[in-house]
């Protein structure tokens, strides 16, 4: 049964299943029609099919690096899991403190992988990678009010980076990182102290 026919009288739910599965583009609505096809998650597959007959009659095949977000979001979601029902269980503050931080760190990893996803799935294509923060940074055509600001802003970082240093680190890796974010905050302070004196 071809996909345009069976959207024009979508009532056999298992064959709209079975055209769902070969040009579907959520497995995990794939997964929940195979349970219990209620109306809603029919409604949801129809409003898909028609999407992907619009979009050329085919199955997008997901990039790679779409693949991999899929599963590296999972793995990190799990693991923010498992180190927030451990929290209760440590014995002191700075246990607690460093487990914190990664749940925070690694969630802000979970975040952009489902931009990626959801980027990709909206428009079909992998968002524009984001600059890296050790890019310089020019203040040229910044007044002086917005140059102190910054310079606030600033300080207020490096005081909290120091402070994150000094609680200690997962791994060196983690240590040598935090060093190097100092370091470029501090040379992007000194610019704008120049710059405000």
């Amino acid at each position: 049964m071809m996909l345009d026919k069976w959207l024009q009288n979508p009532a056999d739910v298992i064959a709209g299943i079975n055209l769902y599965a070969e040009h579907g583009t959520d497995p995990i609505l794939f997964y929940a029609l195979q349970i219990d096809p209620n109306e809603l998650l029919v409604q949801r597959m129809v409003t898909d099919l028609t999407s992907v007959l619009q979009a050329g009659n085919g199955k997008r095949t997901e990039p790679e690096a779409v693949k991999q977000a899929r599963e590296q979001w999972r793995a990190k979601y799990k693991r923010c899991s498992h180190l927030h029902a451990q929290l209760r269980h440590l014995a002191t503050d700075g246990e607690r403190l460093q487990h914190a931080m990664e749940i925070l760190s690694t969630m802000d990893e979970v975040e952009q992988l489902w931009d990626l996803i959801d980027t990709w799935e909206a428009t079909g294509q992998l968002p524009k990678p984001a600059k890296s923060p050790e890019a310089v940074r020019t203040f040229e055509g910044w007044d002086q009010a917005r140059l102190i600001k910054e310079k606030l802003l600033v300080a207020s970082y490096i005081s909290n980076q120091k402070k994150k240093i000094s609680t200690g680190a997962k791994s060196a890796k983690q240590l040598q990182e935090w060093q190097a974010k100092l370091e470029h905050k501090l040379a992007e302070y000194e610019t704008l102290k120049k710059l405000t004196a």
